[in-house]
């Protein structure tokens, strides 16, 4: 009677073990879309305080000010700090770097490449794009870390011709967008890219 006894004490145990991670998985999910949907959001309203605070780079940064710094000067500081990051997303010039034999320039890591790559957002979400997330994929955590990443991807589409983004001349119809988002305590997106893959372009003469 013991053996049966164990067995579905374990086989509930399994059950049970599941579910609870596919309840955690889900809300996992549900957060990481509410973040990216915020994010993408904000670069279509052209909010570039919101934009700049759920930026992994500068969080990072801001965290990095805290830690460094008494708690009575936080405010002043990161007052300062966001005032400055908004302004560069907005206006600082970026320079890049061009190496012989490399068919495209680069933006040193750094804020620059932050700055560029925010830059080329707002350019794949004008105000006419309509977008969903259509997938999140947890990564793997790494081995004593309580920091974690997900992949999401975006359908982008642009209803209108004439308000949609150009590529090489071409106009597009539909992109992905593949973003990196962290949860807590960033809760921010590492990036957002276009994914050419999966470019759809409106036929010529339409």
């Amino acid at each position: 009677m013991v053996e049966p006894t164990r067995n579905v004490l374990l086989s509930i145990a399994l059950v049970v073990g599941v579910a609870l991670a596919q309840r955690v998985s889900f809300a996992q999910s549900e957060r990481e879309r509410v973040l990216i949907n915020r994010f993408l959001l904000a670069a279509q309203k052209r909010d570039y305080a919101t934009l700049a605070k759920l930026t992994e780079a500068f969080t990072l940064e801001a965290f990095q000010i805290k830690d460094e710094n008494p708690r009575s000067l936080w405010p002043s500081l990161l007052a300062e700090f966001w005032k400055q990051k908004i302004d560069d997303l907005q206006h600082k010039e970026l320079t890049p770097t061009s190496i012989p034999g490399m068919d495209h320039p680069f933006f040193n890591e750094g804020d620059d490449e932050t700055i560029h790559e925010a830059r080329e957002l707002l350019g794949l979400v004008p105000p006419s794009a309509k977008w969903a997330v259509t997938e999140v994929r947890p990564r793997p955590r790494r081995p004593f870390s309580s920091a974690y990443y997900l992949d999401v991807y975006v359908a982008v589409s642009y209803l209108s011709k004439d308000a949609a983004p150009r590529i090489s001349g071409k106009v597009l119809k539909k992109t992905i967008l593949a973003c990196t988002v962290t949860g807590p305590p960033l809760d921010s997106v590492v990036a957002c890219d276009q994914f050419e893959k999966g470019d759809v372009y409106w036929p010529e003469g339409q």
